[in-house]
């Protein structure tokens, strides 16, 4: 597995930060998915590279079935520990997995990028189903790792944007599939 360079120097891989800190990405889900749970009709979810299933595991809780999908093992585990009704998948994204199509009511993207995973993310969702996608935008970052301004609002287009903000070095969507028809909504 590739170490990570930044600045010339090298940094740990994720089994390496894993297996070093007890908790790598917190322990409290996105403020954002909070501030917007309301807003989320209950149904199958699926977690991109969900880490260790801080978020993955609030949706749990809050009546969503989850499938979080992550490459490491130690924080499949971690979720697992977690939360025990929490699905997992482990699979490497960067190498071709991608989800079925339209079978989540909620698709979740939190601190990962990918932009090839995009039309398959959308696709993804079933009709009136909402895409929840929160990473950096950070000008520190290097460009192949954050993303570019209303990079996310032009990705997503074919989506109904209901909440879009960048501030802080984030940029947060929440986006619907428009239904197949009225009857189809799910929000």
């Amino acid at each position: 597995m590739a170490l990570f360079k930044v600045r010339g120097m090298q940094r740990q891989t994720w089994a390496e930060r894993y297996a070093s800190q007890s908790c790598v990405g917190g322990l409290e889900p996105c403020a954002f998915l909070v501030e917007h749970l309301n807003w989320l009709a209950r149904g199958r979810a699926l977690d991109i590279a969900m880490g260790e299933g801080r978020n993955a595991a609030y949706l749990v809780e809050n009546g969503f079935s989850v499938l979080g999908v992550e490459r490491e093992p130690l924080a499949i585990e971690r979720a697992r520990l977690r939360s025990p009704n929490l699905k997992t998948l482990q699979v490497d994204l960067e190498k071709g997995w991608r989800p079925p199509s339209e079978a989540f009511v909620l698709v979740l993207v939190v601190n990962y990028l990918q932009r090839d995973l995009f039309p398959t993310l959308q696709a993804a969702l079933k009709p009136g189903g909402a895409l929840l996608y929160e990473t950096s935008s950070s000008p520190q970052m290097r460009a192949e790792f954050r993303l570019q301004p209303n990079e996310l609002l032009r990705a997503f287009g074919g989506l109904h944007c209901l909440a879009y903000r960048e501030w802080g070095g984030r940029a947060s969507l929440l986006a619907v599939r428009p239904p197949a028809s009225v009857g189809d909504a799910v929000l």
